[in-house]
């Protein structure tokens, strides 16, 4: 595997994205539809003026990964990571871990002092959940029921060290 990255977003990334999260099996579809539609916003206005930063992991010039992020314009330092996801057949090959370590650098970089990560209480994403907290995301709190009945907000965050 030759794993390379980068930082800005193509309208070949589309259908990349699409299948990645689609594949996971833990999206709604309309989430997935959210997704794109902030791909193609930044696509159509560009990084800076959308708001929204990408990593794009790409295996050869097969995008297996990327992650979303952005700051929060109703909060000093902080920052959004919006969506990540890697391909299902490159799962538990570091890919998440490096595309979240690149996000963090950049966010500290343009003087971010927080990630903070929205997600469902779902069975299917306890795995993400997982994968956070192992990576220093705390839990932060919860809006109960805010989705459905038997499905609460969540937040994590993980405090930046300035570099």
């Amino acid at each position: 595997m030759k794993l390379e990255f980068r930082n800005y977003l193509e309208s070949s990334d589309l259908d990349p994205i699409y299948y990645i999260l689609d594949s996971a099996d833990v999206f709604i579809d309309f989430e997935i539809d959210i997704a794109l539609k902030l791909a193609e916003q930044t696509l159509e206005l560009g990084d800076e003026d959308s708001g929204t930063f990408w990593v794009i992991a790409e295996d050869g010039k097969q995008d297996v990964g990327f992650a979303c992020y952005g700051a929060d314009p109703f909060a000093s330092g902080s920052y959004y990571l919006r969506w990540m996801g890697v391909k299902r057949e490159h799962w538990l090959k570091g890919i998440g871990k490096l595309m979240l370590k690149i996000v963090e650098n950049d966010v500290t970089k343009r003087g971010g002092k927080h990630v903070w990560i929205e997600t469902s209480s779902r069975i299917k994403l306890r795995g993400a959940r997982t994968f956070f907290e192992k990576r220093g995301y705390s839990h932060e709190s919860t809006l109960h029921s805010f989705y459905d009945d038997d499905d609460d907000k969540m937040f994590y965050v993980k405090h930046l060290k300035k570099q």
